[in-house]
């Protein structure tokens, strides 16, 4: 309870479920992370916002309808398959879940 839960587009399984318990944040409507070249993402603004202390833990998640919703209609500054690539190559975060429909980062630490 009072985890960060960080979406990429509002397309999520989180709708209507433990609003209570959880803070929900999407990349699409919500956090500044992408850098001045637009192929690559910001992932030092991701990780500042998945390491504000008011939550005891932040959970990034990307999953296969987040990204069909992304190609469908170019919400995102940089496209939400490259991001999940750039996550899974850096060494700031872990994947802490995995399988074919959704991968879930934590930071590193």
């Amino acid at each position: 309870p009072g985890s960060l839960l960080l979406g990429g587009t509002v397309k999520a399984p989180w709708k209507y479920r433990d609003y209570e318990k959880y803070k929900y944040r999407t990349l699409a409507d919500d956090v500044a992370w992408h850098s001045a070249d637009p192929s690559e993402p910001d992932l030092e603004a991701i990780e500042s916002v998945m390491k504000d202390r008011r939550y005891p833990a932040a959970y990034l998640f990307i999953t296969r309808s987040q990204i069909a919703n992304d190609d469908m209609f170019d919400l995102l500054p940089v496209r939400l398959r490259v991001l999940k690539q750039a996550l899974l190559d850096s060494p700031q975060f872990k994947v802490v879940y995995r399988n074919d429909d959704a991968v879930v980062f934590v930071l590193a630490k």
